[in-house]
């Protein structure tokens, strides 16, 4: 019996035997990661540079609070993200919105007035990440209209290339630009990075097919108005509270960051609470929530491990690291490529084994969560 289609229907265009928006969603992805891990790679560094080298002049440890508060935001935001997709625009609107939010940020980070420009660039950058990250990966799986195409997988592990590839570029080039305290050209390489993969999602919009044009689950026109209230009601709520606490001259970013990982680590527990307590959940798929529990908990350790990688394993690569190799001097950003070259090398013979020991079923069922596994 056979497991799946595993090839494109006559006459279609495809790009490695996938279909063409996979080219589409390649690109800007691995464009966007090479802004989003360019940057990263620099933005501790600048933020500790002296004001004299035109840095920001913060303590270290400071500067690893707005990082860590930056880096809850970007995975905070995705839920939202997400759920604007899902109720309200449609995956590929988000994704556009997500793209132009992240280039105004790149941008008011690139141009060298100050730091509020820097603040209100790590805020767009923070914001259209959320919008853009969960619905990039929910778009590739769009792209394969029947559940049993057996090229879903491999399409996945093409896409999750393309992210370590967008990643392992801006780790090498905007440090290396970088150097020499040039920190506002590094963060418009960045911003130019953005800017090819926003403008090949825009030329490439006709290969996605209808992909992601319309939500899955469309608010209706009663509960769309009654959200843009509560919305509204929370964000003005949320604005005063923040501006009275700084007017209380007890706002730090050290407790800022506290409040925000208590949020963080809340908004998951409220979320699975509401799942398994929801009429709409069957006892299959609460079961298979028991086992998903697990797997964010280990997907979660992951991630507070690995992006150490632009705080404090930057800092000793900086301070504590002999970075001269064979009389040439490494930027310091650079020792966080490992994990991105890593995975350019060792996933496609990954990709090949996996396939040929899992079941077709399996390997279905498997790509619908790989979006949880991409950086």
């Amino acid at each position: 019996m056979a497991s799946g289609r595993s090839g494109p229907p006559p006459g279609e265009q495809t790009f490695f035997g996938h279909p063409r928006g996979l080219a589409t969603l390649f690109g800007t992805e691995m464009w966007e990661r090479f802004s989003y891990y360019g940057m990263r790679a620099v933005l501790v560094l600048f933020l500790t540079a002296p004001v004299t080298r035109g840095g920001m002049g913060l303590p270290e440890t400071t500067a690893v609070g707005i990082y860590g508060v930056y880096i809850a935001s970007v995975y905070l935001l995705a839920i939202a993200g997400g759920w604007l997709a899902d109720r309200l625009l449609g995956a590929r609107r988000t994704v556009l919105c997500g793209a132009l939010v992240i280039m105004g940020g790149h941008v008011s980070m690139a141009m060298p007035m100050g730091g509020g420009f820097v603040w209100l660039g790590l805020v767009l950058i923070a914001l259209g990440s959320g919008l853009l990250k969960p619905n990039m990966s929910a778009l590739v799986g769009e792209l394969y209209r029947h559940e049993d195409d057996a090229r879903r997988d491999s399409g996945y592990t093409i896409f999750y290339m393309g992210i370590n590839l967008g990643a392992f570029l801006g780790i090498m080039i905007v440090p290396w630009l970088q150097t020499g305290d040039r920190w506002h050209l590094a963060f418009g390489a960045a911003a130019l990075g953005m800017a090819v993969g926003l403008t090949q999602y825009v030329r490439g919009r006709a290969t996605l097919c209808g992909a992601g044009e319309e939500p899955d689950h469309r608010l209706t026109p009663d509960e769309e108005r009654r959200f843009k209230v509560v919305a509204g009601v929370c964000l003005a709520a949320g604005a005063g509270a923040l501006a009275l606490w700084a007017l209380s001259g007890t706002l730090t970013v050290d407790r800022f960051a506290l409040v925000l990982t208590v949020v963080t680590a809340a908004v998951p527990v409220a979320y699975f609470a509401f799942l398994f307590s929801s009429r709409e959940v069957t006892e299959q798929e609460r079961r298979g929530l028991f086992a998903y529990v697990w797997l964010f908990l280990a997907a979660a350790i992951f991630w507070l491990v690995y992006d150490q990688a632009g705080s404090a394993l930057l800092l000793f690569a900086k301070n504590d690291t002999d970075l001269n190799v064979l009389g040439f001097t490494i930027p310091p950003g650079w020792v966080g490529n490992v994990n991105s070259l890593a995975i350019i090398l060792v996933a496609p013979s990954s990709r090949r084994c996996s396939s040929r020991r899992a079941p077709a079923s399996a390997r279905r069922s498997s790509s619908r969560s790989a979006w949880c596994a991409s950086g």
